[in-house]
């Protein structure tokens, strides 16, 4: 299991930071998507044989927010 943060741009309530965790959840080999409005932040814990960084941060841009990782580590 790996955790990765990031810092989530363009979201202006909470509603979407619950629609950008909702869109990461839905990618195979997420286990937990938690995005703060509050602090512009995602905490991601994924598996990354299965998933890629890459492919969440396509996801969130897609969703029409900015993204950029902060951190990455094996837990």
């Amino acid at each position: 299991m790996t955790v990765a943060r990031f810092e989530v741009t363009g979201m202006v309530c909470d509603g979407c930071a619950e629609t950008v965790a909702k869109l990461v959840k839905e990618l195979k080999g997420v286990h937990k998507a938690e995005i703060t409005y509050d602090t512009a932040s995602a905490s991601i814990d994924y598996d990354p044989n299965h998933v890629t960084i890459d492919r969440i941060q396509q996801v969130v841009k897609e969703a029409g927010f900015g993204v950029k990782q902060l951190t990455q580590a094996s837990a």
